[in-house]
């Protein structure tokens, strides 16, 4: 089965052959041996990233292609509605103890663990803009009360028709010290 971006990039369809190869041999940029697998069909991988090209084979052939024998690095069991996920990861540590085993549950677990990062950034982040913006509005709302009031700084001197002189805050046209 080949994911329907790489069907589209490599005109491949059901019946179709694709030349698979494990490693390149870097000094001539060609793969060292290449098999030739017959295309059984054309899925949508919807874990996949969009214009992911990927390939689902069975383990024995990806095993003998990459001479890798007895060896995978993820394999999933799915079980039947009844079982508890977390007995049955316990029992195939058990059984295998030199593997890794993870229930969809502790999986999602860490998953959270692992993007509270991400939420604690975002909350972050989040809060400096907001910081930000309300300054930029005061400083929209200071600068936009001035020109209303006529671009006269706050505090001046005032003379009074007598010769006195007061220092103080006034508003244009009050005259009041």
């Amino acid at each position: 089965m080949v994911s329907e971006p790489l069907a589209e990039a490599a005109g491949l369809q059901p019946g179709s052959t694709l030349l698979l190869a494990s490693d390149a041999d870097v000094t001539l940029g060609r793969a060292r041996a290449s098999r030739a697998f017959r295309v059984s069909g054309v899925a949508n991988f919807i874990y996949d990233y969009a214009g992911q090209r990927s390939v689902a084979m069975p383990i024995d052939e990806v095993q003998a292609l990459t001479r890798r024998p007895d060896q995978v690095s993820l394999y999933g069991v799915a079980t039947h509605p009844g079982f508890n996920d977390d007995s049955v990861s316990a029992a195939i540590a058990r059984t295998v103890p030199e593997v890794s085993t993870y229930s969809l549950r502790e999986l999602l677990a860490e998953t959270d663990r692992r993007l509270l990062y991400f939420r604690q950034m975002a909350t972050i982040l989040g809060s400096i803009a907001l910081v930000v913006t309300a300054l930029l509005v005061a400083t929209i709302v200071t600068i936009g009360v001035r020109e209303r009031w006529g671009r006269s700084p706050p505090c001046g001197r005032w003379v009074s028709p007598a010769g006195a002189s007061w220092v103080g805050w006034w508003r244009r046209g009050s005259r009041s010290g």
